[in-house]
């Protein structure tokens, strides 16, 4: 018997399928700019460090591999996504 899909399997499948390079630029980037209290960086910050890595704007956009959120707060960070007209930016914070 096929068993039903709930929405918390459906979360994990998909927070599986982000690659190692975007989590380490996440990582890089939070400590780099960590200042005792929070941590802030755009998010083309994170492209420009992902597309060394060989992997595409394109295609970290399409597969929305930026939705990093449920993982850093699973792992005790808050997480703030900001849409500015300067561009946007994440901001990490200790829960």
């Amino acid at each position: 018997m096929v068993k039903v899909l709930n929405s918390r399997e459906l979360r994990s499948i998909d927070l599986k399928s982000i690659p190692d390079a975007v989590i380490l630029a996440f990582n890089t980037l939070i400590v780099k700019n960590w200042s005792g209290k929070a941590s802030e960086f755009k998010q083309s910050d994170v492209i420009a460090y992902v597309a060394s890595e060989g992997l595409t704007e394109e295609e970290v956009i399409k597969n929305h591999w930026l939705d990093v959120e449920p993982l850093y707060r699973e792992n005790g960070f808050d997480v703030k996504y900001v849409r500015c007209p300067e561009g946007n930016k994440f901001v990490f914070w200790k829960a």
